[in-house]
């Protein structure tokens, strides 16, 4: 049991760290491994599986109607979804019934990220630029600047993997009987920061404020409320110092550019895409059902190709950063209705308010779900299979949190 405890460990950290390294563009370590997750749980998620497969034929039998399908990229888009749905099920059986592997992951996986850290700052100061670190412009004003991603698609990206041990953290040092972990918080804050993903630290900071902030005497005693306040008011003033001292460091320069509307990374990721999408849903009027699996590729490349006036071929032409646009474009409104009511139910469903960790989570993910991510991201499901897992915390004990109502009495 132990060395299949270690197995599982081990591909967490694989897909954390090295999922696409050594491969072609857009495959991953995970998705090969998906026919082996079929076999293994296929059967014991059958309703699960059997419920996508319904779902999707609804969603066939709708497209069968547009004239401009190709079904060639509408195929191979479904081939990699359902991989994706594949993987989300093996994960989720992970955080379910054998939880302590993903806090084992976690444990190594900071220590992991330190190496890794030091390895590509090294690199970096070496003039090996591109290693680890993404350099592209941010901002109308900062240019061009490195920002840190290891092995992953996109500092973005890196920046939403090391959000949930970071909340995992946080929750467990939350809880009376436990100590915090200045340590791994340090390294994995420090990390986050190097990323320089705005967006993220927005969310986190979003994130915990309506967790912890606007629940105060809810879940936390007055000692953990003055430690809080100690922190943001220590917070506070080294900001303002750095700012008095180094006031046109990259950090504060796009911060400015943020607050102007000039952040180019922000702009994209939020705005843009629902133009384009409203584009291209207006274009065959597809606007319940949208315009199907894969088909972004096909009608979004004049638009896209116009919208940004493209003289060349971009990597990214095909691409809406932002996965409520990709599902709204790919199944309609009435797709967009129906994962946002399935957020909503499943939040009542599974008590998510009723766990620190969780709450963090399933904020983070809604909120960062406006802001970026796409469809075939199998972190963005990861996320919600935590935030809907009351299993995990309870088996885990991860600082749970009862309402009290204002009779003093708590809400089982």
């Amino acid at each position: 049991m132990k060395w299949r405890l270690n197995i599982a460990a081990i591909v967490i950290i694989i897909f954390i760290f090295f999922n696409e390294v050594g491969l072609p563009h857009g495959l991953q370590y995970t998705a090969i491994f998906a026919p082996f997750f079929f076999i293994k749980f296929g059967l014991k998620y059958r309703a699960a599986f059997i419920g996508f497969l319904i779902l999707s034929l609804f969603y066939a039998f709708t497209h069968l109607f547009n004239d401009q399908m190709v079904w060639f990229y509408y195929g191979r888009s479904y081939v990699l979804h359902c991989l994706v749905f594949t993987q989300v099920v093996a994960f989720y059986h992970i955080v379910n019934y054998k939880n302590h592997v993903l806090k084992q992951a976690f444990d190594i996986g900071v220590y992991v990220n330190l190496i890794l850290l030091i390895i590509g700052v090294a690199f970096l100061f070496a003039g090996n630029k591109d290693l680890m670190f993404e350099v592209s412009k941010v901002s109308a004003s900062v240019g061009v600047i490195p920002r840190f991603r290891i092995f992953t698609p996109e500092p973005s990206y890196y920046s939403m993997l090391f959000t949930i041990p970071l909340f995992f953290y946080l929750t467990q040092s939350i809880s009376r009987d436990k100590r915090v972990d200045f340590l791994r918080i340090s390294i994995i804050v420090l990390s986050l920061i190097i990323s320089f993903s705005f967006g993220t630290l927005s969310v986190i900071f979003i994130s915990m404020f309506i967790v912890y902030f606007l629940r105060a005497k809810n879940i936390l005693d007055q000692n953990s409320r003055f430690l809080i306040l100690l922190t943001i008011g220590l917070v506070s003033v080294l900001f303002v110092g750095a700012f008095i001292i180094t006031p046109n460091n990259p950090v504060f320069i796009r911060l400015g550019d943020i607050i102007a509307g000039n952040d180019n990374s922000g702009n994209g990721r939020i705005f843009d895409p629902w133009i384009l999408t409203m584009r291209m849903l207006a274009k065959n009027q597809d606007y319940i059902f949208g315009i199907g699996w894969g088909q972004i590729r096909i009608i979004g490349d004049s638009i896209i190709r116009d919208f940004y006036q493209y003289t060349h071929d971009p990597a990214t032409k095909f691409g809406l950063p932002n996965i409520l646009t990709e599902i709204t474009t790919m199944f309609g409104f009435f797709g967009l209705t129906l994962v946002l009511l399935f957020q909503v139910i499943m939040f009542r469903v599974t008590k998510v308010y009723r766990s620190n960790f969780r709450s963090l989570i399933f904020w983070f993910i809604f909120i960062y779900q406006f802001t970026g991510s796409y469809s075939s991201s199998v972190m963005y499901y990861c996320y919600w299979v935590l935030a809907f897992s009351p299993r995990f915390d309870k088996q885990l004990k991860i600082a749970l949190s009862p309402i009290i109502t204002s009779n003093k009495k708590e809400v089982e």
